[in-house]
């Protein structure tokens, strides 16, 4: 994780500003964002004995976003803000101990995200922006024993994600973003909450 922690505070430092040139732009923007996303749940860890089989399902997410932006030449940077909802995953597991094994029992999650996110945007026309990006943030998790009264919420989850993408700018002030996230919405209980994000959204310019 030390190496995801230092990618996202080098490309914050990349977004700060300091010694840019006459001709840098620099602006805000809001965006809109959207995809599908696959959560993952490794139950890496024993609970009172019992063993838990993985969690897998895909999902949708929605999300907007509000920052700031520079260009100087063919680089650039931006630091956002952003919300994120995951809507509802459902899976089977099962839960085994040394003698038997139980199940398979459903359970569905849905989660919220907040991120800092930092970018590094490279600029090969002035149509087309390849990005890196990386962010930290909290997540709320709620995860629920379907068929009973069984649930379990995580609140204040420390989070991170990293990723890549290009944006497609169709005007002066609208862009069509797609990417790549890898997110990691919990890492600190008895597994590790993860997913695979792919984007696509519209990024307004002003």
């Amino acid at each position: 994780m030390k190496k995801e922690l230092l990618l996202a505070t080098g490309l914050f430092l990349a977004t700060s500003g300091v010694g840019f040139a006459d001709d840098t732009q620099v602006g805000g923007y809001v965006g809109l964002k959207t995809g599908v996303s696959n959560i993952h749940v490794n139950f890496d860890k024993r609970y009172h004995g019992y063993k838990f089989s993985d969690f897998s399902d895909g999902t949708g997410h929605l999300g907007i976003a509000a920052g700031a932006l520079f260009k100087n030449g063919s680089i650039g940077g931006r630091a956002e803000l952003e919300y994120l909802h995951y809507f509802e995953a459902e899976d089977k597991i099962t839960v085994s101990d040394a003698d038997y094994k139980y199940g398979p029992y459903k359970i569905k999650i849905t989660g919220d995200s907040i991120f800092a996110n930092g970018y590094f945007d490279i600029y090969p026309t002035d149509s087309v922006n390849l990005y890196l990006t990386a962010g930290l943030g909290i997540s709320w998790l709620d995860a629920k024993l379907k068929e009973t009264d069984l649930e379990t919420k995580k609140n204040g989850n420390f989070s991170w994600k990293t990723g890549a993408g290009v944006m497609f700018n169709l005007l002066n002030d609208l862009s069509v973003d797609v990417g790549y996230r890898f997110t990691s919405l919990d890492s600190e209980s008895d597994g590790d909450v993860y997913s695979h994000d792919i984007n696509a959204g519209f990024t307004f310019k002003f």
